[in-house]
């Protein structure tokens, strides 16, 4: 605390000699300037300590029988087994009929009735007008 009574008093005397100095701007670049530190959550060292946040990962089945019989992984209990598969008549018909693939679909795989549609088409047009806003002012001569 006393260290901040001192550098108080320095301040106040370097801004009266600055007041009564005619050079005042050479004097105001060279006042010391006060800067706070800001102290950031450490990040955790590798293998250090099992923290809380660390993921956890299934091993991967790799017996046929298993895989062909069974949905590894659609057991949602703590204890059980995982689910046995059914013919493919059991299941309704719209399941073979969703869409497996990632990414974003095209306009033309889109319906043109639905809102997504809309959304989507605006979108590009505006990524169409701020693409041709943005190279109408770089090809200008000045």
């Amino acid at each position: 605390m006393t260290s901040v009574l001192k550098l108080s008093q320095q301040l106040a005397s370097i801004s009266l000699a600055v007041s009564r100095s005619p050079s005042t701007k050479l004097l105001l670049t060279r006042l010391p300037v006060h800067t706070s530190s800001a102290s950031y959550a450490k990040k955790p060292i590798k293998g250090a300590a099992p923290g809380v946040n660390q993921r956890k990962f299934l091993d991967v089945e790799k017996d046929p029988v298993l895989l062909t019989t069974r949905l590894v992984g659609g057991n949602i209990n703590k204890e059980g087994e995982d689910p046995i598969l059914e013919e493919d008549s059991e299941y309704p018909d719209w399941l073979w009929e969703l869409r497996t693939e990632r990414g974003v679909l095209e306009l033309d795989e889109m319906s043109k009735d639905s809102l997504q549609y809309w959304k989507r088409l605006a979108r590009l047009e505006r990524k169409k007008v701020n693409v041709l806003r943005k190279t109408r002012n770089a090809y200008k001569y000045y």
